[in-house]
């Protein structure tokens, strides 16, 4: 028997939403060293966190999303300018991530005798 398209594409939209993993590695856009420490969100197609994360020493994070749609990373740590990315379609298989973040330059402080 042959299979149609219209076939196809009601067996696609029948088919369990499996889990998308998404891996990456904050750095440091200058020095590239990874960035230790970041809260790393995910968020769904309306912007909202549905994980967070913290990084490790190397930099690392990885998320589990419930199924496939659109989702953006957003990397945030002391020191550093807050990095979203650009909308990623997730559909099978694993994608990974390589964010950098941008060094931002603090004030000095100035101290105060009482």
């Amino acid at each position: 028997p042959y299979t149609t398209l219209s076939d196809l594409a009601l067996a696609m939209a029948n088919a369990p939403a499996r889990a998308q993993v998404v891996r990456g590695v904050a750095v440091d856009s200058v020095t590239r060293e990874p960035v230790n420490d970041a809260m790393v969100s995910l968020l769904d197609s309306t912007a909202d966190p549905i994980a967070m994360i913290r990084t490790g020493a190397r930099g690392r994070f990885t998320f589990t999303a419930t199924g496939s749609g659109y989702y953006a990373i957003d990397v945030r740590s002391i020191g550093f300018k807050p990095h979203t990315s650009s909308w990623i379609a997730l559909g099978a298989g694993e994608l990974g991530l390589r964010l950098a973040s941008r060094a931002l330059r603090l004030d000095a402080l100035g101290l105060q005798r009482d």
